[in-house]
């Protein structure tokens, strides 16, 4: 049966490869070619950095940044004049003609430093908006080449960000020693975290439609909400920039229940483009329980003679089913947005507009309670507004916010029939919020420092939150009896969100520098789940009981060295880290008891003081890329952060070479303390991944292949049956292998 299904499995690849060569050569040949170059300093022959690129095409604008490395790639019109604009701070910009494809090396020329203008509509990454912090990045090539399948995968070499799963197969993300509600969650400016929990589930993530991705690391994202006290994890999907057809497919499998696959649809005609994405994953969870992931998208980009419009619908359906019954966890999240970049007539330009509305949908059922099950819903609607100003010597962004959540929920609570009890509650929570950035910036304060940035960043939020609980009690047997209790609550909360913080940038000969520190408070009101909980828990002495907003005040210091090398071995050396220091008021951890789902409760006082640093280096242009991280966390509460690795360290090598590329990724992790199971602690685990992969192009297709080792110094695990024994270590870091296949036409 087993080689049946491996051969069934080859054969239907073979099968949709064809079938997708013959539809793809019908069609029309693209009428846009990529173009890659670099951008260096002319006087000191060194390679920039974060330069903003536009690509202007008629009215069409697409922006770009250079890497570490001073390189970039566009894709530009071969049948319209497409030119290249240059600009990065302390220089003179530069605009070039595009007239052939070879490689470009362009030189910009310093000049004084000048107030540098943010823009909202061609802002290339988060981090550019907010007050300078760690950022960590990864684009889409070094994803599909190093074959990675989820985002787990792709972050594994950032030592201070760890991705767990829970017994459910969910995928949820910790910066710094976070909790996974405190980190945000973004894919194209939509907030993807539930309302309910607080929690984004990355395994619904579709990494196979990332573009960019970055991760910016410490709380106080005053643009992107309040609460996300470890940091943001921002995505951008890449959407179609050529006229005609355009698609890609592909998954991976391991010949079991383990695979995903994905197909990628784009139509694009003159002004409008319609995309369509669809993935589906399956994986087990024990011999008897599978896990099954559906996510849908489909969009709709129109260029306006003012700006772009974009259209998006996004669905995601997440289950659990098990052999011997219904599924007992089925989820459901459906959201629309409506996103406008550009100008508004009377009121100028550099506006950025977002309605969102979604709905949530979750099932529960807690085995270890006896009859105890919970059905929850959500629906929210989300409105935000931006605007970017240059004025008076401050370069400013401005944004206005209107977030209304309604949320249903009902609870069963059974003991042997003898007593039941039965709450429904209603919370309706209306948030209204105004946050703003500045930047100042000035210039040769010293022979070493070339330009100084003085940033700022406040948030002030207005929370209105309404409770109405019903509670159906019922007594059987000897001591029949009922009752009905009601309870209306209403609470207002106002927070403050502000952050402060110092960036230095130098460059001597080919050594350039950055230091910065930043220092702020975060506040976050309780989540829904959290006052949910507390209204519904059948423990008498818990019920009841208030809430307050959490605090978070923080401090990080941060450092990067950069040296590039005129050699045979054409190298370049990066040094950077930072120390942090995070001090919470008033954190919630949940307490364990007996018959009832874990109840929220608060602590005084929690803190987690922590240092990263990281050395990468590239030889030959890149050919070998080697890099190590470390993070080192002190938690004083593991109650209020628990399942957190003492300390994490990671080291990654890469081989580029013509169609091929391997990579090998290792890592260890410390300690981890697990509260309110038998286990108590993981001990410290080490493994190592390792890929290789070869991309081919075939006349207008690409075809990406990768071969995938995870988890080398492990056996291959066995599932254990009962939920109650199950650890990730069961299936997640046992030894895998999985084969990756992607197909892509026209070839970029």
């Amino acid at each position: 049966m087993k080689y049946k299904s491996v051969k069934f499995q080859i054969l239907r690849w073979l099968f949709h490869l064809t079938f997708f060569t013959i539809i793809l050569h019908a069609e029309s040949l693209p009428d846009f070619r990529e173009i890659n170059g670099i951008v260096m300093d002319k006087d000191l022959e060194t390679p920039l950095p974060d330069v903003n690129i536009l690509a202007i095409t008629g009215q069409d604008t697409t922006g770009y940044t250079t890497d570490n490395g001073g390189r970039f790639s566009a894709s530009i019109s071969t049948t319209k004049p497409t030119s290249l604009s240059f600009s990065h701070i302390g220089y003179e910009s530069s605009t070039q003609i595009i007239t052939s494809s070879e490689q470009l090396t362009i030189l910009l020329i310093r000049k004084p430093v000048q107030v540098p203008v943010i823009s909202v509509v061609g802002a290339s990454s988060l981090s550019n908006l907010q007050v300078k912090s760690s950022v960590f990045k990864i684009d889409q090539e070094t994803i599909e080449k190093r074959g990675f399948r989820n985002l787990e995968q792709s972050l594994l070499s950032e030592s201070s960000v760890v991705i767990q799963r829970n017994w459910e197969g969910r995928e949820t993300v910790s910066i710094r020693g976070s909790n996974s509600n405190e980190v945000g969650v973004f894919v194209d400016g939509v907030l993807m975290n539930a309302p309910f929990n607080g929690i984004a589930d990355l395994s619904g993530i579709n990494l196979y439609d990332i573009s960019d991705l970055e991760v910016v690391k410490g709380g106080g994202s005053n643009l992107f909400g309040m609460g996300f006290f470890g940091g943001i994890i921002n995505m951008k999907t890449k959407f179609p920039d050529r006229n005609g057809f355009s698609a890609r497919y592909g998954g991976s499998t391991v010949f079991s229940n383990d695979r995903d696959q994905f197909q990628h649809f784009n139509i694009v005609l003159k002004r409008i483009a319609f995309t369509f994405r669809n993935m589906f994953r399956t994986q087990p969870l024990t011999p008897n329980n599978l896990y099954t992931n559906h996510y849908r998208t489909a969009g709709i980009t129109t260029t306006l003679p003012t700006g772009k419009l974009n259209l998006k619908w996004f669905d995601q359906t997440y289950r659990v089913d098990s052999q011997y019954s219904n599924p007992f966890v089925v989820d459901s999240t459906t959201h629309i947005s409506l996103q406008y970049l550009g100008d508004i007539p009377y009121l100028g330009n550099d506006w950025q507009t977002q309605l969102t509305m979604r709905s949530d949908r979750s099932s529960d059922n807690y085995w270890e309670v006896a009859g105890m099950n919970q059905l929850t819903k959500d629906r929210t609607q989300h409105w935000t507004i931006m605007k970017g100003f240059d004025k008076g010597g401050f370069s400013t962004i401005f944004l206005a916010e209107k977030d209304n959540k309604y949320f249903k929920g009902t609870s069963e609570f059974d003991i042997d029939d003898v007593y039941h009890r039965e709450t429904s509650m209603d919370i309706d929570q209306f948030n209204s919020a105004f946050a703003f950035t500045v930047k100042f910036i000035t210039g040769d304060l010293a022979n070493l420092i070339d330009q100084v940035t003085i940033e700022a960043g406040l948030r002030y939020e207005d929370s209105d939150i309404e409770l109405f609980k019903t509670d159906d009690h019922q007594i059987s047997g000897g001591y029949s009896n009922s009752r009905i209790d009601t309870t209306l609550k209403s609470m207002t909360r106002t927070l403050t969100s502000r952050k402060i913080g110092m960036n230095m940038e130098g460059r001597q000969s080919r050594l350039s520098y950055n230091l910065f520190t930043n220092m702020g408070k975060d506040m976050r009101s309780p989540l829904l789940e959290d006052i949910y909980n507390i209204e519904a828990t059948p423990i008498v002495a818990y019920q009841g009981n208030t809430l307050i907003p959490e605090i978070l005040t923080n401090f990080e210091l941060g450092y990067q060295f950069i040296w590039y090398r005129d050699d045979a071995l054409g190298s370049e050396i990066s040094f950077s880290g930072n120390i942090f220091n995070n001090q919470f008021l008033n954190k919630t951890y949940y307490e364990y008891v007996v018959a009832s789902p874990p109840i929220p409760v608060q602590t005084d006082e929690a803190k987690i003081n922590g240092h990263n640093v990281r050395i990468s280096w590239g030889i030959f242009d890149k050919f070998l890329e080697v890099s190590y991280d470390e993070t080192r966390l002190d938690i004083n509460d593991t109650r209020s952060f628990p399942a957190k690795p003492s300390y994490r360290q990671t080291a990654d090598l890469a081989l580029n070479w013509k169609i091929f590329s391997l990579n090998y990724q290792h890592f260890v992790e410390g300690e981890q303390y697990l509260p309110g199971t038998t286990l108590n602690y993981l001990t410290r685990r080490e493994n190592a991944h390792l890929s290789a992969g070869a991309k081919m192009m075939f006349s207008d297709l690409k075809i990406t292949l990768t071969y995938r080792l995870e988890n080398l110094m492990s056996k291959k695990g066995e599932l254990a049956d009962d939920f109650m024994l199950y650890l990730p270590a069961n299936y997640f870091l046992g030894y895998n292998e999985y084969v990756s296949l992607q197909v892509t036409y026209p070839a970029r």
